[in-house]
């Protein structure tokens, strides 16, 4: 992977114009649940399995701006947009896919897509897988 960033970032959500939510706990469980997945804070996960595998996986609740709102009053108890953060230390070609496979985990519970930030392209599971 050519290194031009801190880290390789995808985002999770309804669409861009359509900023749907999901409650915040529900979401947060499900997240949990995953093997390999631990709390790293408020609304804040970590996706480490391995010594060598390391992703970061944040919840949400953006405006129609962009700007989030965690923490706010509009906020409260609600998710729109999921991010996840995958230093380049532990982003290699042959693990990449793994941590694809953990975000389109999570785009397919919400029934929401998953983009790469990078190129701005929706990850395409039947190619990505």
């Amino acid at each position: 992977m050519v290194e031009t960033e801190m880290s390789y970032d995808l985002s999770i959500y309804k669409s861009e114009s359509q900023r749907e939510h999901a409650d915040i706990a529900t979401t947060a469980a499900f997240v949990a649940s995953i093997p390999g997945i631990q709390a790293n804070g408020e609304a804040r996960f970590v996706y480490a399995p391995s010594a060598d595998r390391w992703m970061e996986i944040d919840l949400d609740y953006m405006n129609a701006e962009g700007d989030t709102m965690f923490g706010s009053d509009e906020a409260r108890g609600k998710v729109n947009q999921i991010d996840l953060h995958i230093p380049y230390a532990y982003l290699t070609e042959a693990n990449l896919g793994e941590y694809l496979g953990v975000g389109l985990r999570l785009a397919r519970h919400l029934n929401w897509r998953i983009a790469d930030l990078q190129t701005g392209a929706e990850v395409n599971p039947e190619v990505d897988e």
